[in-house]
């Protein structure tokens, strides 16, 4: 938990505020941008405190998807974000967890067996929720980083756990499923392989809604965009990209990122197409290296 004694002197007055041990990651001002902001020094301030029940709750996800519990709040108890349902019979788990950074995470709802994309908090509350789904039997896991609480999920759901053969030695425990290429796991499910945020890298596409992209890491919203991202520790910056433009012109409709989501209206990037086009021919994506 953050501790108000560490707490930085420019924070705006009020219940909420950074303290030492960020690491200026930009989760928080991603999430709530307007109540969090950049230090010269290198650290996220709150820059101002929320006054409506929206404001408390859009502050409640940044504070919970911080990965080092440097955001506090002055015992005010801090809710998850919860599960938020969006399409049918998909859902974005909430209760991020910081073991991966605070990434997104998904449940796909189908006759099949539910398949949980990436993993969340293993948190009683969402636990008890997948259970009410029922019938979960697969977790597929986009990168290695996403691996964070899984062993808890595989023990208590009995999952079968699909990742890339290059990064299956990291997943903890379970009935680990490699794949190395590009494959279809059901009629309705299809793996991708990506490389280049990391070697092992990939997409799960649901054929159903006319196309869910689940993309991990691989392409992520960031500042009303939606695209590759060259962070430090990239594996191969040249090769994600190449891998995105071949997702460009492959079929779906939605996608649903592991970085971004939180913030935005339907829980998705809108006109993701174009949005990964305009990323592919930004002059400073095309320049940038990891």
């Amino acid at each position: 938990m953050a501790d108000r004694s560490l707490a930085y002197a420019e924070n705006a007055p009020g219940p909420y505020y950074v303290e030492r041990r960020c690491t200026d990651c930009d989760k928080c001002r991603q999430l709530a941008p307007a109540h969090f902001a950049a230090h010269p020094s290198g650290y996220a301030i709150v820059s101002s405190q929320p006054a409506s029940e929206d404001e408390w709750e859009i502050c409640r996800r940044a504070l919970a998807a911080c990965p080092v519990a440097a955001i506090g709040d002055d015992g005010l108890a801090p809710r998850p974000p919860a599960p938020r349902r969006l399409l049918p019979d998909l859902w974005h788990c909430g209760h991020p967890s910081p073991r991966t950074d605070g990434a997104d995470s998904y449940v796909i709802v189908r006759p099949g067996g539910n398949v949980l994309v990436d993993t969340p908090a293993f948190d009683s509350e969402l636990v008890r929720f997948l259970e009410g789904l029922g019938d979960l039997r697969t977790l597929f896991l986009t990168h290695r980083d996403a691996i964070g609480e899984a062993e808890d999920f595989i023990l208590h759901f009995g999952l079968e756990v699909l990742i890339h053969e290059s990064e299956a030695a990291e997943v903890p425990i379970g009935v680990v499923r490699t794949f190395r290429e590009d494959f279809d796991l059901t009629e309705d499910l299809r793996i991708l392989t990506t490389p280049g945020h990391s070697a092992g890298s990939s997409c799960l596409l649901w054929r159903r809604h006319g196309g869910c992209l689940f993309t991990g890491d691989h392409l992520v919203c960031e500042a009303g965009s939606f695209g590759p991202v060259p962070y430090v520790g990239t594996a191969d910056w040249a090769r994600q990209r190449g891998e995105a433009e071949r997702l460009l012109h492959t079929d779906w409709r939605f996608a649903l990122p592991g970085r971004g989501s939180l913030s935005l209206t339907r829980g998705y990037p809108p006109n993701p197409r174009r949005l990964l086009a305009e990323a592919l021919t930004d002059s400073n994506l095309e320049d940038s290296r990891a």
